[in-house]
């Protein structure tokens, strides 16, 4: 009852979208991301080529989504130049409202029609649900780290995000702590007797269906985990790296923040905002309240009548961030 609940909207100003793109990208940024892209592609060349000599180590040891760790799906070509789009601005400037709006909203029909509701058979069903928040370390600009949210909204399950960006200072070593490499996704299940830690975005996806679902088999959207390599990487490229890396200025302190997130994987609202709390490193408990969902009785409750999303809750500030 002491939380202030403040709206803010954002009035987008009137500019020709030609032009944002132009101020963005420059032709002096354009010239200088060709020879950026051949030397980190020289350099993934060359290690390649070292760890082959060393006994064929996995190529996606580091990632399995992770930032240079995508084997060979199409990605090890976009990452570099996704990388350099996402360091070639400053991501605290303000942007065009209507093209982020637009390019997020592409990217949630890429991915139609995961993400968005929960699964029909939840309702009837006796399915095991977790008593805490499931832990997952990755980044939101991942493909892989994408169907991991994307099945725990179907399967209307609470996750502990720990955003680990590219150049992260936090949650990329505690990663390593846990799981003993810097691969990403990493989920990291305390709702049992001992705790239950899986790399691979394709495993920790069949466990969750398994555990809390009816069977991966039986319950799974279908082509949740194959439609990964046709479209899963369209939202990356439409949003041009965003929550790729760490912001520059984040601040330390962040590590720290006590933040609930209301979204769903599929909002094209709420993916502009999981993007700058990865890029600034600051966790939170996302709390999935995608269409069906019985917590939206709660957020209602929470926002005066409405159900709409994104809806965050800062527990340090005492504040509530609507839209």
């Amino acid at each position: 009852h002491n939380m202030r609940v403040r709206r803010i909207g954002v009035a987008p100003r009137c500019r020709p979208l030609g032009g944002s793109l132009s101020r963005r990208f420059p032709p002096q940024r354009v010239h200088h991301a060709a020879g950026f892209l051949r030397s980190r592609l020289a350099l993934r060349s060359r290690l390649s080529r070292a760890s082959s000599s060393q006994g064929g180590a996995d190529s996606g040891s580091q990632g399995g989504g992770g930032p240079g760790g995508y084997g060979s799906s199409p990605l090890q070509y976009l990452c570099p130049l996704l990388e350099w789009a996402a360091t070639s601005t400053n991501p605290a400037i303000p942007r065009n409202r209507a093209l982020e709006v637009l390019t997020s909203g592409l990217a949630s029909v890429a991915r139609l029609p995961f993400g968005t509701s929960v699964n029909p058979a939840l309702a009837q069903s006796t399915w095991k649900r977790p008593t805490k928040p499931i832990t997952v370390y990755e980044f939101e600009a991942c493909p892989f780290c994408r169907r991991v949210r994307e099945a725990a909204a179907d399967l209307d399950l609470d996750l502990r995000i720990l955003p680990c960006p590219k150049n992260g200072r936090v949650f990329r070593t505690r990663a390593v702590e846990v799981g003993g490499r810097e691969q990403f996704p990493l989920m990291v299940d305390e709702n049992n007797s001992d705790p239950v830690i899986i790399y691979e975005s394709d495993a920790i996806v069949k466990y969750l269906y398994e555990t809390y679902g009816g069977g991966y088999e039986e319950s799974s959207p279908p082509r949740l985990l194959s439609s990964t390599l046709l479209t899963g990487w369209m939202p990356t490229v439409l949003r041009l790296g965003r929550g790729l890396r760490r912001y520059d200025g984040a601040k330390p302190e962040a590590a720290g923040a006590r933040i609930t997130f209301w979204s769903y994987e599929n909002n094209q609202f709420a993916r502009l905002v999981r993007e700058a709390l990865c890029e600034l490193e600051i966790p939170y408990t996302l709390k999935a309240c995608a269409k069906g969902s019985t917590k939206r009785e709660e957020l209602k409750e929470l926002q005066g009548g409405s159900t709409k999303v994104p809806f965050l809750v800062d527990a340090g500030t005492g504040e509530n961030v609507q839209d």
